[in-house]
């Protein structure tokens, strides 16, 4: 399956064939509240909502095959997964949490405690040993890999939100932050 994968504040998720210049297929009302997260993995795709509901999708039926409205307490903000372990979908929260689930059981493996500022992004370094969290108050939560219940180190700095991270290579991110200032 080709094309741009979108989730919107209608409840919507479409799929955008640029070549075609076309949406290839559209799901009206995908969640109760708006679209706010989407990440795709092996055939199927997460998407999460502004009130914290996970949802996977067969990308071959467009059909839901789970849901859990009570993933997250607030909003989901960002999604990745670790190459190395691909059935452990990582999801970030406004509630401040990480939380580790697993897309085989589809059962949540481990949920950090809250660090007390919201998550809005996330990127996986150091060849997946490392993942990193951008807060709405600025510093970069540092989590090892497969210790999830509370950051290992944090990087200050950031007057305002980090709402983009962009691995350039295994040691070096960008940031994205609401001052409009990429570092």
């Amino acid at each position: 399956e080709r094309g741009v994968i979108t989730g919107s504040s209608d409840r919507q998720i479409a799929c955008f064939d640029g070549v075609k210049n076309t949406v290839s297929w559209s799901m009206k009302d995908a969640h109760k509240d708006c679209v706010n997260c989407i990440f795709r993995v092996e055939g199927t795709l997460a998407s999460a909502d502004d009130s914290g509901t996970l949802k996977l999708w067969d990308l071959r039926t467009h059909k839901s095959t789970f849901e859990n409205v009570n993933m997250c307490k607030d909003y989901v903000s960002a999604m990745t997964i670790i190459e190395t372990k691909p059935e452990e979908l990582l999801i970030a929260s406004g509630d401040g949490t990480l939380t580790a689930f697993d897309l085989r059981t589809r059962k949540i493996l481990v949920r950090s405690d809250d660090q007390e500022d919201e998550l809005l992004s996330l990127e996986v370094i150091k060849n997946g040993k490392k993942v990193i969290a951008g807060t709405q108050e600025g510093p970069i939560l540092v989590f090892s890999s497969g210790s999830w219940r509370d950051q290992s180190d944090r990087f200050p700095g950031h007057p305002h939100s980090v709402s983009a991270l962009a691995k350039v290579d295994e040691s070096t991110v960008l940031t994205g932050s609401s001052d409009g200032i990429i570092r």
